[in-house]
């Protein structure tokens, strides 16, 4: 199973010591929007307690329309100096690095109208805010913000990241150009399947001219949205996914639903573990050939083991089982899994995030207070 994945990921001169991926989730950042001290504690935690693949919050490339939420900027030598730091603080665990990459959150940006503007594909509701419009890109908004992709890919190169991704999933600025709903523009931008991913095409090409050929990207894509008028695996999910199996990318990151649906994105304690993993199941049997990562409820090392064994993908990606146990990976490799802390599905990372408090976790309260709590942690 292992050879599988270093032949796959041989030409892109990457290693994975495992399968296990700490997923990217948000956490309250630096006040310019930079890793902050606390982060890199808790990442290197995460690193340190056995995973082979860390993600941090995405990271926005400019802070031009977006001052809220729980992501990350990269669009100053500052963040890119703190970037830099906490990638190397990663490595020294030997783990591999990802970084995604977002142009912005367009509709779903937090920040309270007035405090920060809120723009789209086209003049969409402001999901946090429904009396409020955003306001549609002007072509040269565009262009400016996939030169940014640019820009921010070449600092994060610099900065020693293994693999960038573009941020193109659930609902978010990418997926809002992508998706008829809420794209209903009349320019090069809007209309065909052609033009609604025009844009997601421009930023891989500003991606993939800054780092080079042989620098691994990825995509996070949505085949299925849950939601009326939305994606659906028949109506462009599997198209898209033929496209991107298409393009140089080392996998595929999977996701499920949108904000609207968020129980499908995150999934709650009423879903089955493994919710998401029909959209895998669903690609594999149409042929895609690019390595997937998948996620939701996963952290069943058994069931994590079958999705590998049957080829369902190549990696697993746990978000809230990471907050609840940072050795995680080393508990199940050690063979100690009735000592793992386990994630109870009680949604207060999520609660501590959106009312812009510091992560928490009702499970692990070292979680996100690393530097606080300096005595040994009994994993």
């Amino acid at each position: 199973m292992y050879e599988k994945q270093f032949e796959q990921f041989g030409r892109w001169g990457l290693h994975f010591k495992n399968k296990w991926v700490m997923a990217p989730m948000g956490f309250i950042r630096a006040e310019d929007g930079g890793i902050s001290p606390q982060q890199r504690a808790y990442l290197a935690e995460r690193a340190k307690g056995g995973f082979g693949t860390i993600y941090p919050s995405a990271h926005t490339v400019t802070n031009r329309y977006e001052k809220a939420g729980t992501g990350n900027f990269l669009c100053t030598l500052s963040h890119a100096a703190r970037l830099a730091q906490t990638v190397e603080e990663i490595h020294r665990y030997g783990a591999v690095f990802a970084l995604q990459l977002s142009p912005g959150y367009g509709r779903v940006n937090s920040g309270r109208p007035g405090c920060t503007e809120h723009v789209s594909a086209s003049d969409n509701t402001v999901f946090f805010y429904p009396d409020h419009r955003c306001r549609a890109l002007t072509i040269e908004e565009i262009h400016t913000l996939i030169a940014r992709m640019g820009t921010a890919a070449s600092m994060a190169a610099e900065a020693g990241v293994d693999i960038i991704e573009l941020h193109a999933y659930g609902g978010y600025l990418i997926d809002q150009f992508m998706s008829r709903i809420w794209n209903r523009r009349q320019d090069e931008y809007g209309g065909s399947l052609e033009n609604r991913l025009r844009f997601f095409m421009e930023c891989y090409q500003a991606v993939r001219s800054a780092v080079g050929k042989g620098f691994p990207v990825s995509v996070k894509y949505t085949p299925q949205h849950g939601i009326p008028g939305g994606r659906t695996l028949a109506d462009e999910g599997i198209q898209i996914a033929e496209i991107l199996d298409q393009m140089d990318f080392a996998f595929i990151h999977l996701d499920d639903g949108c904000y609207e649906c968020w129980e499908r994105a995150i999934p709650t304690a009423d879903l089955p573990a493994g919710s998401q993993l029909y959209a895998a199941e669903a690609l594999k049997k149409a042929g895609i050939r690019k390595p997937l990562m998948v996620q939701g409820r996963l952290n069943d090392p058994d069931l994590a083991e079958d999705v590998l064994q049957r080829g369902t993908a190549e990696f697993i990606a746990v978000g809230r089982q990471a907050l609840a146990d940072p050795f995680f990976p080393v508990k199940v490799r050690e063979g100690r899994e009735d000592e793992i802390i386990r994630c109870v599905l009680c949604g207060d990372c999520l609660n501590t995030g959106r009312k812009k408090r510091p992560l928490g976790c009702s499970a692990n309260p070292r979680t996100a207070h690393e530097l606080e709590y300096t005595g040994k942690a009994d994993y």
